[in-house]
């Protein structure tokens, strides 16, 4: 299985490596995926987050494109594998399910800098137990971190 690490950071005191799954590009994946209005077609990814070489999330990303071919919506869907992975913020400060999905939404906007509409949003969806983080949503505008 090819796999790619995307991003490699310090996150909340912890070695995080997000890996992206490229044999399983386009893969079946059941989740309901509801593109804004201008997305015409869209491509699957699947991530794997490690944190300290332990299995702690895995992320599915949704990539939308307009009928221009470029990027306009991302939707990433993001699962808890571990409990050292928090249910909520972990403080005023700092999250650490925010600061690996903010880096990985910004190498998907780095890889797509020229075909990415002036609009491009993102939308992250969190399956329970994980909840909160609002701010994890860009209803349009420039992406990244």
């Amino acid at each position: 299985m090819a796999v790619i690490v995307v991003v490699s950071k310090w996150v909340c005191g912890r070695d995080v490596d997000v890996k992206e799954l490229r044999d399983e590009h386009n893969g079946h994946d059941s989740r309901d995926m509801v593109f804004w209005e201008g997305v015409t077609r869209h491509d699957v990814r699947f991530y794997e987050v490690h944190v300290d070489k332990v299995h702690a999330m895995d992320m599915t990303a949704g990539l939308g494109y307009d009928g221009h071919g470029a990027l306009s919506h991302i939707l990433l869907f993001v699962m808890k594998r571990h409990s050292m992975v928090p249910n909520r913020l972990d403080g005023p400060d700092r999250d650490a399910v925010g600061d690996t999905v903010r880096p990985l939404v910004s190498a998907i906007a780095e890889e797509f800098a020229g075909p990415m509409d002036d609009s491009t949003r993102y939308d992250t969806i969190l399956d329970p137990p994980l909840e909160g983080r609002g701010y994890l949503h860009r209803p349009g505008g420039h992406l990244g971190t």
